[in-house]
């Protein structure tokens, strides 16, 4: 059995070879699999890029695989990524993560211009205001994940709704399922709808909140800290009787370590407020929640 000598109750402790192999799987997306080996105990990457402090703002390429052997966010430290949307971060560290600056991935996840994708499992968009008045617009729905998103405001100055939030079972779901190591890579929460601008949808809506994934042997917040992936506020409007724009929902924090010690800091994956509308233009819905999930592993 491979748990043998772990402590009753450890996770996968006593599990039959193939369900040990299966969590393994799941655990570990195909891409990232190759230069980390397999098999526990979890090797979190291979400290090929040494050990880091960022004192300043440190911004990586989205989906680029960084293999940290210590990772220091410094207080007043900022850690990105250059994209601005449908961006993932990605973090192995050997050793140990620590933050007492911010981890940022707020409003760097999906656009308008991603549309909906099902396969998400972050928070949706809410929906955008309808412009006020004779001749007015409906607010353009909010893009979809695999929560819907909310519907836009009904013409004549109709408020957008708000994004639905991500169930219980889905985040179990997402844990569960054989080809989440590959859903996970891309989960990132959804843009608002464009609110009405009277006759057309120009009134912007939050982008959705970015991924964040950090696979680290130990994890350590400090009361500083924070480690977030809100979604994007939407766009007040600013024209006569115009819809404010949705909100954007939250993103993916997904976090796999054998000890993560909070002493006080914050980790967030908000859904965005939707924007005000103008005069009788209807204000934008909240985006949906995102998703945090916490995996200890031996």
């Amino acid at each position: 059995m491979p748990a043998t000598g772990r402590k009753k109750g450890a996770p996968w402790s006593g599990l039959p070879d193939q369900q040990f192999k299966q969590e393994v799987e799941r655990l570990w997306p195909d891409d990232m699999r190759p230069p980390l080996g397999f098999g526990l105990p979890f090797p979190f990457g291979d400290g090929s890029d040494g050990n880091v402090t960022v004192s300043g703002t440190t911004s990586l390429a989205s989906h680029d695989i960084k293999q940290y052997l210590n990772l220091t966010i410094a207080s007043g430290g900022t850690l990105n990524t250059s994209a601005s949307s449908s961006a993932v971060l990605i973090l192995y560290v050997k050793e140990r993560l620590y933050v007492a600056g911010t981890i940022d991935m707020n409003a760097k996840g999906g656009a308008t211009a991603d549309g909906d994708d099902a396969n998400r499992f972050a928070g949706s968009g809410g929906g955008g205001g309808s412009s006020g008045g004779i001749g007015s617009l409906a607010g353009e729905d909010g893009k979809d994940t695999i929560q819907a998103g909310g519907a836009g405001g009904v013409s004549n100055g109709g408020v957008g709704a708000a994004g639905a939030a991500i169930s219980t079972i889905q985040k179990a779901n997402l844990r569960m399922r054989t080809d989440a190591r590959n859903l996970i890579v891309n989960s990132m929460g959804a843009s608002g709808g464009r609110g009405s601008d009277f006759n057309s949808l120009e009134v912007a809506g939050g982008n959705g909140g970015g991924g964040i994934l950090i696979f680290a042997s130990e994890v350590a917040v400090a009361s500083s800290g924070i480690i977030r992936a809100n979604g994007g506020a939407g766009t007040a409007a600013t024209g006569a009787n115009d819809g404010g724009g949705g909100g954007g929902g939250g993103g993916l924090i997904y976090v796999v370590t054998r000890r993560l010690t909070n002493s006080g800091g914050s980790i967030t994956a908000t859904g965005g407020a939707g924007g005000a509308g103008f005069g009788t233009g209807g204000a934008g819905g909240a985006g949906a929640a995102g998703n945090y999930i916490l995996e200890q592993v031996p």
